[in-house]
C-alpha cells in the first residue's frame, strides 16, 4: 500500500493548487492525492494508507466520519474562518503549508519515517 496525503474539499481549484504546492514541498517522499468528493476519497482509502487527510469543513458533512476514521486518525480540517486548530484556507499556499507543518508538529504527526520533516531555525 502506498502512503498518501489526501486532500479533500469541494473547491476543486483550491485542492489542485494545494496538492501541487505539497508535491513540490515533499518532492517524492509522499504521494499527494486530491479529491473533491467523499466517495472517491473513501475508495482510495481502501487501497492506500492515508497518513494524513486534509479535509474541508463542508466535506465532513458528506462523510460517514466513522468510516473515514477507520482509515486514518490524522485529520486536519480546512476552515473559512481563522481558528488555531484548523488551517485557514483563504491565504497563500505557502502559509497553508506552514500552518499544516505547525499543526502536524503540535499533534506529533509523522508524515514519513525516513527523513526529518521539521527543522528549527535559530
Amino acid at each position: 500500500m502506498a502512503d498518501i496525503i489526501a486532500i479533500c474539499d469541494k473547491e476543486t481549484v483550491f485542492v489542485q493548487i494545494l496538492a501541487e504546492c505539497l508535491r513540490k514541498k515533499f518532492k517524492k517522499k509522499l504521494e499527494i492525492e486530491a479529491f473533491d468528493n467523499a466517495d472517491s476519497l473513501l475508495a482510495a482509502a481502501k487501497e492506500k494508507t492515508i497518513v494524513l487527510c486534509l479535509l474541508g469543513e463542508k466535506m465532513a458533512d458528506s462523510f460517514v466520519l466513522n468510516e473515514l476514521l477507520s482509515y486514518t486518525q490524522n485529520i486536519i480540517y480546512f476552515s473559512a474562518k481563522k481558528r488555531e486548530d484548523r488551517i485557514f484556507k483563504y491565504q497563500s499556499a505557502e502559509r497553508v503549508v506552514a500552518d499544516l507543518l505547525r499543526i502536524c508538529a503540535e499533534r506529533e504527526i509523522i508524515l514519513f519515517k525516513e527523513s526529518i520533516l521539521f527543522t528549527r531555525r535559530h
